[in-house]
């Protein structure tokens, strides 16, 4: 089993965080909105509240989508945050589009469809070195990494890299360039 970093710990405790934020949030509002003339329904995705007027014509208004807008954006942090240790354990001694390129190679992966989760792109056995070492539970993103990735997020600079690695081209794949340290194929 591997060693748990502080990094590691910190990260898990963030998402329990995030979890037990949301739930919290959900019960303040819960209670803040309860009086005698008004009835709050929260179900895991909604908050309804119901007014006597409205509890009599059966409708109920959707007062704000809680839980669904925060897990998404939880799920979207914790995927940055994963892209980034990778970026940064892999091309941290790299020039920006060096990192770009390295960001690239994980969203072209993820976006041919064989995975479901950054995660799994990142976590594919044999693939990144970082993660067969365990410096990706190690580093520590800088905000100009975090900032690199965002806007890959948005914008990919390269939609066809699907592969990189220092001293040589990869025996399969297309070979397309070499960007400082790392030569990269499709």
């Amino acid at each position: 089993m591997k060693d748990i970093s502080v990094e590691c710990l910190v990260f898990l405790c963030k998402t329990y965080l995030y979890s037990a934020l949301a739930v919290a949030v959900i019960a303040l509002l819960y209670v803040l909105s309860w009086d005698s003339n008004e009835l709050t329904y929260v179900d895991p995705v909604r908050v309804y509240s119901f007014t006597p007027e409205v509890k009599s014509s059966a409708e109920a208004v959707i007062v704000q989508e809680v839980t669904g807008d925060l897990l998404q954006e939880e799920e979207y942090n914790d995927s940055l945050e994963y892209i980034a240790c990778c970026v940064e354990a892999e091309a941290g001694n790299q020039s920006e589009l060096g990192k770009r390129l390295v960001c690239d190679v994980i969203l072209n992966r993820f976006n041919q469809g064989e995975y479901s989760s950054y995660f799994e792109v990142i976590d594919e056995p044999n693939q990144f070195k970082v993660v067969e070492n365990g410096s990706i539970e190690t580093v520590n993103p800088t905000d100009d990494t975090y900032r690199i990735v965002v806007e890959e997020l948005e914008n990919q600079t390269n939609t066809e890299v699907l592969y990189f690695r220092t001293a040589h081209y990869h025996p399969f794949g297309t070979p397309l360039f070499k960007e400082d340290d790392h030569y990269f194929s499709k």
